[in-house]
């Protein structure tokens, strides 16, 4: 039955106008991603709470604020500075940022998997040290430059990840290219 299923959407693809291939792509490429982006609903209603994401963030946070001379403490959740306290919530792990990236990545169709699996396990790196700086950038701006809490975390914490992971899934999607030009670069030098 799913053969005759698949059979009959690829006849349907194969009748489409150039104009209605590219709609429906980009509608596949939608019901793709909300399925795949459910997970972040479930673990909402849930109320996921991963302690232990939270505490190796505070904990890798805290050790990069001690290592550029802002004088820290953690305890789980906890990061204390001189002025002010952090508790990294769950918001603040980056985890939706990771399933976003992943929905992202595996919502495309005509890659390889090995591409996909590359670009999951890099751009997830990638999302967890992006969201380490953003930690790390906003308390030391706080504490070393005196800039108010409320303005970095708004501008750095609402927004950085956002920006990080559509550009991370921007760069995978267009790979080839990106990497002929630093071979381009490279040889021209």
């Amino acid at each position: 039955m799913i053969q005759k299923i698949l059979e009959k959407k690829k006849e349907f693809e194969k009748g489409l106008s150039e104009r209605n291939r590219r709609l429906w792509e980009v509608f596949m490429f939608l019901v793709r991603f909300t399925i795949l982006a459910a997970p972040v609903y479930f673990l909402l209603w849930q109320n996921w709470n991963p302690v232990w994401l939270r505490t190796v963030n505070a904990k890798i946070s805290s050790s990069v604020l001690n290592l550029l001379r802002v004088e820290t403490s953690q305890l789980q959740t906890f990061i204390e500075t001189n002025t002010f306290t952090v508790d990294v919530s769950t918001d603040s792990t980056g985890w939706k940022s990771f399933i976003a990236l992943t929905a992202l990545i595996l919502s495309v169709r005509g890659e390889k998997i090995r591409k996909k699996i590359y670009g999951i396990v890099l751009g997830t790196a990638l999302v967890f040290l992006g969201n380490i700086v953003r930690l790390v950038s906003m308390m030391y701006m706080v504490e070393k430059l005196g800039i108010p809490y409320e303005l970095i975390h708004k501008f750095l914490w609402r927004w950085g990840l956002t920006f990080l992971v559509l550009i991370a899934w921007l760069v995978w999607l267009n790979w080839e290219d990106v990497r002929k030009k630093v071979e381009q670069t490279h040889l021209y030098s």
